[in-house]
């Protein structure tokens, strides 16, 4: 049994979404996940960019949503810290996290594709 790095996922919160859906449903949730993933991560950048810090907490706050939904832990956790470092009027801190978003959006995904790989067995 292959197991999906802790931390980055809940893997339970996935186990239980696969078992109810089945394996082929949850990679076109994923799908639809990444695809809205990029765009608030590009709406991210260039609202940071133009220091529009209200709409980049509104964005922020979507991604938070999107990632806690699928068991996304760590992005999650990385978009609250962005979305409250906006809410505090604090652009370069919310850039900083934003940094650190893109490497762990490539964990993340190793971590998915790891556990459905493992259900797909």
């Amino acid at each position: 049994d292959i197991q999906a790095p802790a931390g980055v996922i809940n893997a339970e919160q996935m186990d239980m979404l696969i078992a109810s859906a089945g394996v082929e449903t949850v990679r076109a949730i994923l799908e639809a996940f990444w695809r809205s993933n990029d765009e608030l991560i590009n709406a991210l950048n260039g609202q940071l960019a133009e220091g529009d810090l209200t709409s980049a907490a509104a964005s922020a706050h979507a991604l938070k949503g999107s990632a806690a939904n699928l068991g996304a832990m760590q992005l999650s956790e990385l978009a609250r810290a962005i979305e409250a470092a906006c809410r505090d009027n604090d652009n370069a801190s919310a850039s900083q996290v934003l940094q650190k978003v893109g490497p762990d959006l490539d964990r993340t995904r190793e971590a998915f594709d790891t556990l459905l790989h493992s259900h797909a067995a």
